[in-house]
């Protein structure tokens, strides 16, 4: 082989060998949609939530959608349970994280009874209202205490280390209930609803406000085609309901042409 051909074949090869890195380089680097919430974002069939409908909505060739969040979970027990450590430590610069609670928040904040309630559940869920700096301190029976916040705060904390990971944190307000009152369905505009829209101004991030744009569609379709869609404790959704509100936060997105996600979702 002369020296010229010789030289070719190494600089296909060396194109080769780069392109090959490139090509890994930019699987690894596919950015994620990671979702936290609680059993209306994911739940068990024959219930589902919407987060795991969202995926259907995304060319996932080009992000993935990793959905975090569990049944049950108030903001305060998704901290003190270790998931939200769980998904920061997966964050990378590029990614993206909505979040979104307010259905487990309510109960007054109180260390659990030493007998599990009828469900089996811990109930020691609830938070402080509001989006200020107020808390609780609480001593668990074993002695350790632990401090219980503001629904905002646990917002803010899920912001403020999603952005120090170089992710893009967006809040979401919860979903509403199978829930009717003369034709029209209540919002969550004077509470978690409200709180979720402060706390995403407050800190500079997206507000995707799920729980309008989703009581619109359900007082459109009408009270009897909302109850097909829902399980019959009127929170959790089937199938069908899970990709509906799913749809919700797709149309959620595109009322802003500045959300990042425009661009990875389908044309549906």
């Amino acid at each position: 082989m002369d020296k010229r051909a010789e030289n070719t074949l190494k600089g296909l090869a060396m194109l080769l060998v780069a392109g090959l890195i490139g090509l890994a380089f930019t699987k690894q680097q596919k950015p994620t949609i990671y979702i936290i919430g609680d059993s209306t974002t994911k739940n068990t069939l024959p219930m589902m939530g919407w987060g795991t409908a969202f995926a259907d909505f995304v060319d996932t060739n080009r992000i993935s959608v990793a959905n975090h969040a569990m049944a049950g979970r108030s903001t305060r027990t998704f901290v003190k349970e270790g998931r939200w450590d769980k998904v920061d430590s997966l964050l990378k610069p590029g990614d993206y994280v909505l979040m979104v609670f307010g259905h487990n928040e309510g109960a007054k904040p109180g260390i659990p009874p030493p007998n599990p309630d009828a469900n089996g559940r811990a109930t020691g869920r609830g938070v402080l209202k509001g989006i200020g700096e107020d808390t609780v301190h609480l001593t668990w029976p074993d002695g350790k205490l632990e401090i219980v916040h503001t629904f905002g705060w646990y917002f803010r904390k899920f912001i403020r280390e999603a952005k120090s990971k170089g992710a893009t944190p967006m809040v979401l307000s919860m979903i509403p209930h199978d829930v009717f009152k003369d034709g029209k369905v209540p919002r969550a505009d004077q509470n978690y609803g409200l709180w979720s829209k402060q706390v995403a101004e407050q800190e500079g991030v997206i507000f995707i406000d799920m729980n309008n744009i989703a009581a619109d569609k359900y007082e459109k379709m009408g009270a009897d085609s909302v109850a097909k869609i829902f399980a019959a404790d009127k929170t959790h959704t089937n199938k069908m309901g899970a990709a509906v509100n799913a749809q919700s936060v797709v149309d959620g997105i595109r009322a802003n042409p500045k959300n990042p996600l425009n661009q990875y979702l389908l044309n549906k």
